[in-house]
């Protein structure tokens, strides 16, 4: 299967796609433990067949990138490849974009 087809394979990422709100603290600091929590939830009462981390809720506009990689690391941690995670690594630049697709952050090695 090639990597086109693996992306729309049903059998893969199901019919449920979620994307997981990234939680923020008062301090407007990432509340990952919050995040973890979330996804715990999502993947223990069958609310999701896959998850969408830092993309189609808007948040990534405000995040740095160092935030987004957090996300995706502590996503991917949680999840435990209990389910797929999809990390939403569009950017307003194109070279931010590239390095988050390029997967040179450390948990990028489990996708």
């Amino acid at each position: 299967m090639n990597a086109k087809d693996t992306m729309f394979d049903k059998n893969r990422y199901g019919k449920i796609l979620v994307p997981v709100l990234t939680p923020f603290g008062d301090d407007q600091e990432l509340d990952l433990e919050k995040l973890t929590s979330l996804i715990d939830y999502l993947i223990e009462n069958n609310k999701a067949d896959t998850l969408i981390l830092s993309g189609t809720t808007g948040e990534f506009h405000t995040q740095t990138f160092d935030e987004r990689v957090a996300v995706f690391e502590a996503g991917v941690e949680a999840a435990a490849g209990r389910l797929p995670v999809v990390a939403g690594i569009g950017c307003t630049s194109t070279k931010e974009t590239i390095a988050l697709g390029r997967g040179s952050w450390p948990a990028c090695r489990h996708c």
